[in-house]
């Protein structure tokens, strides 16, 4: 791509701008590119004050043109790689973005807008993005104003939950929050309506391990069974959470460095025995 290299260097055309050129025309064979290349001709002041989406979109045209087979191809391809992620925002905010098909992304848009325009001509307090925002939630977990009923798998230590101690909770997929915005997410109603804290724990780990066979005659108690048996502790959470438990206590207060070095057991071992007891819960703390 002689023009694109030449507005380049002539300063043109910034190094995205050429990039943006390439990846547009990449899916062409080489004397396809040559032509869509001459047909641009960057070099020429074409792109002069043209921002980046009407680069992408000459640079679309102009390929589809030369061989449309080959851009129907690539957009077919490029459907397979949609997907949903996740990613940390400040202030215990998280972006959540789709790579959608084009169809379905402006679709999903689309409704969403129409919703908020509907309920703006209202009395409605919220803004146009905040409604967005909003029904996107609703409409995905099927709860009106909120996430009841979703499990998020909220971590955190028996104190934080139940005696106002500040050690920052877990979030999988999220990373730390504060422990105050952990109580907050636990709690029954409205963030802000003050209600009483009502959640159902888990029972008894060593009865029920009894129960399944296992002798606990140790100093080590129920963690000779998290050396032992591990995925047993793991199907007893679970046995829990399916009789109606919202959270689960790993017991591992026995899992500690010394009690492991007297069965032999170097510490950073032992440390990684400790952990494995908080990975073993198969549905943590449901909101």
């Amino acid at each position: 791509m002689l023009h694109t290299l030449a507005a380049l260097e002539s300063g043109r055309l910034n190094e995205w701008r050429a990039t943006l050129l390439v990846k547009e025309t990449a899916c062409l064979s080489a004397e396809d590119r040559c032509a869509v290349d001459e047909e641009l001709a960057a070099d020429t002041g074409t792109f002069d004050g043209m921002g980046d989406r009407a680069i992408i979109a000459a640079a679309r045209t102009a390929a589809y043109r030369r061989d449309p087979r080959s851009v129907t191809r690539r957009g077919s391809h490029a459907a397979e790689e949609r997907h949903v992620s996740l990613r940390p925002a400040p202030d215990t905010m998280t972006y959540l973005t789709a790579l959608l098909p084009v169809a379905q992304g402006v679709a999903v848009h689309a409704a969403l807008s129409r919703h908020a325009d509907t309920l703006r001509s209202g009395r409605e307090t919220r803004s146009r993005g905040q409604i967005m925002a909003d029904t996107l939630v609703e409409r995905t977990t099927g709860t009106p104003a909120g996430i009841s009923g979703v499990e998020v798998q909220l971590v955190m230590t028996d104190r934080t939950l139940f005696q106002g101690d500040a050690e920052p909770a877990r979030l999988p997929g999220y990373g730390m929050v504060p422990a105050a915005w952990a109580r907050t997410m636990l709690t029954t109603g409205e963030p802000e309506s003050g209600q009483e804290l009502k959640l159902t724990v888990d029972g008894a780990l060593a009865t029920e391990l009894e129960a399944r066979g296992c002798d606990l005659d140790d100093p080590l108690w129920s963690a000779k069974v998290l050396l032992e048996q591990p995925q047993l502790i793991k199907q007893v959470h679970r046995d829990y959470f399916d009789a109606g438990a919202a959270i689960a206590i790993t017991s591992s207060y026995q899992a500690l460095p010394q009690g492991f070095a007297r069965r032999g057991i170097a510490e950073a071992e032992a440390r990684g025995r400790f952990r494995v007891s908080g990975r073993l819960r198969p549905h943590p703390a449901r909101v």
